[in-house]
């Protein structure tokens, strides 16, 4: 005659089966999510401009009251030059401002008696006839000592990175595609999308002179046409993530 289970042992045999079955990995799992990332990059070269004029001046005496005329007669020649050139006010912004005591230094590097005074100023000015490089380079290094350097700009700049943006969300999808095909498989609803942190606009175009000496200007013609305006880049990454099918 067969064993049979007693009601007892039946009753706490079925729990244990149903805790067996919901214990077995995977058993209530979702589903795997399958998914591809990847990241778009555009580039747009653009003809710049604009010339941004960073000019550095520097005044030295051993009177201060007579080194910060002489810095106020500088910047005031700058303004004035640039105005003449056409320059807004709106595109002129005076910076940085340092007055500094210097000292002699014996050959041991041990500081001596007081030397003089040492007034430092900063100026950028925004030049948007790119065709006038020459002419404000020329009109510039006569109206004061100083130091200049210039970088070149795009006034269309957030309609390029806009521009620029959308490609390189369409050439994220077309990788994505690519990718996912080589594999068997479709790219399906977009789950993600967002601009990378590491964007630029560059290289922007720099070059430094010093000018020392108001005096000899005669090798400067602003007639000469030296400026080539090149090209400035603007570069955009897009990282995305899409379903994968």
């Amino acid at each position: 005659m067969p064993a049979r289970l007693s009601p007892l042992i039946y009753a706490i045999s079925l729990p244990l089966l149903v805790f067996a079955c919901a214990a077995t990995p995977g058993a209530l799992d979702p589903p795997l999510e399958r998914t591809i990332s990847v990241t778009g990059t555009a580039v747009t070269h653009t003809v710049p401009d604009i010339v941004v004029w960073h000019v550095t001046t520097t005044s030295e005496h051993r009177d201060l009251g007579r080194a910060k005329e002489d810095s106020d007669g500088q910047m005031k020649a700058l303004l004035a030059t640039a105005r003449e050139l056409g320059v807004e006010d709106k595109d002129m912004q005076t910076g940085y401002l340092s007055v500094a005591k210097e000292y002699d230094h014996d050959h041991y590097g041990n500081q001596g008696a007081f030397k003089q005074f040492r007034v430092t100023r900063q100026i950028t000015i925004k030049e948007r006839d790119t065709s006038q490089f020459d002419a404000f380079l020329t009109g510039l290094i006569r109206s004061a000592d100083m130091e200049v350097r210039y970088t070149l700009e795009s006034s269309r700049i957030h309609e390029i990175r806009a521009e620029t943006r959308l490609k390189s969300v369409a050439l994220a999808r077309e990788k994505a595609q690519a990718m996912a095909s080589e594999l068997g498989a479709n790219i399906g609803d977009v789950m993600l999308v967002e601009e990378q942190s590491d964007w630029g606009y560059g290289p922007m175009l720099a070059n430094n002179w010093s000018w020392d000496d108001r005096g000899d200007t005669a090798a400067i013609d602003a007639t000469d046409g030296t400026f080539a305006p090149g090209s400035i880049e603007v570069r955009v990454s897009v990282g995305t993530t899409f379903e994968l099918r």
